[in-house]
């Protein structure tokens, strides 16, 4: 929700950390909507700046030398949640350069067999698959926002008023019989029913991806569907954000984070060779952030988040980032 103070999780003993959401909700001084917008960041946790206080993030020491720099980085952010952001936004904002922080820990692919890409999760939802099929798409989320804080509100209060119920002192109590009294119920197993095969859509691999057709089945959550091609689905999500931002007039650059296997153990997934061979054949800026050494980054993203070590040695990795980061947009501000 906008203008609202915004509380992320804490780490050990630090304090937590917060900061004040801007006009749209997002991780930005209040006031720079409306204003000529510099640099735009497109990302997921890692961009949003998550446990981390806004003076150790990399995006404020960027906006130390470029001011009118726009974070729209929220945490679990995928391919298709990122091409929308650029339809909603870009073409409003048009930003002189438009950093794409791409995540290899999840966005496409996750070493972690027991993780689901996001793209897996998003590509499950029909109103981001329509960004997708229909280049004209747009829910006009800019002139919406005071329909947006009413639903995010309503989801936050029967969040908070389903929580509270459940954590009564009764419910407490109560709690340690559920289970006994909910199988003393069940008669006999109910017979196993097979779930019906999902509609065939237009990035199955056996179909043309270019064929035009949508599926409006929404995917469930056992995992990807062995159908789909998603590395054809994220060339076409990507192939879109670059279309929108240069007709936008922005510069589109391509920034890499690596994962957290590939800088610890040295593990690299076998599609990372194509993602990176099909983003420097679309003529677009490449770079990539890479950690001060490993135990930074290993403490870094311990169970998805920032230790407390970790959030004092990030900021290391930080400014040899940002060093990168900053140097490349000296150079493109001079050109």
């Amino acid at each position: 929700m906008d203008d609202l103070p915004t509380i992320m999780w804490r780490e050990g003993a630090r304090p937590f950390a917060e900061f004040e959401a801007d006009e749209r909700g997002f991780n930005n001084p209040k006031g720079i909507w409306g204003k000529p917008v510099d640099i735009m960041f497109i990302g997921d946790s890692m961009t949003y700046g998550a446990c981390l206080p806004n003076r150790d993030h990399f995006i404020a020491q960027i906006r130390e030398r470029f001011p009118s720099t726009l974070n729209l980085g929220a945490g679990g952010l995928g391919p298709l949640i990122e091409l929308a952001q650029i339809r909603e936004f870009v073409p409003r904002t048009k930003p002189k350069y438009i950093f794409y922080m791409y995540d290899e820990n999840n966005d496409l692919y996750s070493i972690s067999p027991q993780d689901v890409p996001d793209i897996v999760l998003e590509y499950g939802n029909q109103i981001l698959r329509k960004y997708l099929a229909d280049d004209q798409f747009s829910q006009h989320i800019f002139e919406r926002q005071s329909e947006i804080n009413a639903a995010v509100k309503q989801f936050a209060d029967q969040w908070i008023a389903s929580t509270l119920a459940e954590h009564t002192p009764l419910k407490s109590l109560l709690r340690p019989l559920e289970l006994p009294l909910t199988r003393a119920r069940l008669q006999s197993p109910s017979p196993s029913i097979e779930p019906s095969a999902p509609t065939l859509n237009t990035h199955h691999a056996d179909l043309d991806h270019h064929s035009g057709q949508t599926d409006t089945s929404e995917a469930g959550p056992a995992g990807p569907d062995a159908r789909v091609d998603y590395f054809e689905v994220f060339k076409e999500a990507f192939s879109k954000m670059v279309q929108v931002s240069t007709e936008a007039g922005a510069k589109f650059v391509f920034v890499n984070i690596p994962a957290h296997q590939t800088v610890c153990d040295g593990i690299d997934h076998p599609r990372k060779r194509q993602v990176f061979d099909f983003v420097q054949k679309s003529g677009v800026d490449f770079t990539q952030t890479r950690p001060s050494d490993a135990m930074s980054y290993s403490l870094y993203l311990r169970a998805g988040a920032i230790s407390a070590r970790g959030v004092t040695r990030s900021s290391v990795t930080g400014s040899s980032s940002t060093w990168r980061l900053r140097k490349r947009l000296r150079v493109q501000m001079v050109q």
